[in-house]
């Protein structure tokens, strides 16, 4: 007798508890929220009927691939505004925003055909910033040919210490090199015409030159 009343007892909480889980379920099948599934799973896991768990399980398991989808939709389109926007920049924070994005992406193949993309825009990123390495660099030395100033060689140093490619390094390095006698018969130039200071000074040519100490 005393078996019979607790497997009452215990049939009677089970029921109400499957009660409780088809009401959380429902719920969350009418508002589809994270907040409503977790609701519904632990519900459900207080249940010890196994037919009765099964079935509520499947129907909240439809919820939550819902819920699934519209994540990863979500994050797709959220990468790939992330992509467009670091194609016209190639900036390292456009870039970083890309791989914040795909973290998100629970798809490991759509995960897959972003990290290719963002492999391809991180090589572009370095080709331009050495693009424009060298670009400053020879705008830097156009200057200096033109104008023999102590700024400007500077200037020129600085932008041939950043090239990122070796190989135009050392040729811009080299026309440095070669800048020299010319540089050196400004100094002396000046040095004739009696400027002592470090100063501005305008040749017949117009241009500004500085005495450089060599």
């Amino acid at each position: 007798i005393y078996n019979e009343l607790v497997e009452k007892m215990d049939k009677a909480a089970d029921d109400k508890s499957v009660a409780q889980a088809e009401k959380d379920v429902t719920n969350a099948e009418k508002k589809v929220t994270e907040s409503t599934v977790n609701t519904a799973q632990k519900s459900i896991d207080k249940i010890i009927d196994p037919a009765k768990k099964k079935d509520l399980q499947d129907r909240l398991d439809v919820v939550k691939k819902t819920i699934n989808e519209k994540e990863l939709a979500k994050a797709i389109e959220t990468t790939n505004k992330a992509i467009e926007s670091a194609t016209k920049s190639l900036s390292d924070s456009a870039i970083k925003a890309v791989e914040r994005a795909i973290e998100d992406v629970t798809d490991e193949t759509v995960k897959a055909e972003f990290e290719k993309k963002l492999a391809e825009l991180k090589q572009g990123s370095e080709s331009k910033k050495v693009a424009e390495s060298i670009e400053g660099a020879e705008k830097a030395l156009e200057r200096l040919t033109k104008s023999l100033t102590d700024s400007n060689v500077k200037t020129a140093e600085r932008e041939v210490a950043d090239v990122l490619d070796e190989v135009k390094k050392a040729e811009f390095e080299k026309q440095l090199a070669e800048l020299k006698p010319a540089l050196q018969e400004r100094y002396d130039e000046l040095e004739a015409k009696g400027v002592e200071e470090s100063w501005d000074y305008k040749d017949e040519e117009g241009y500004e030159m500085t005495l450089i100490d060599i």
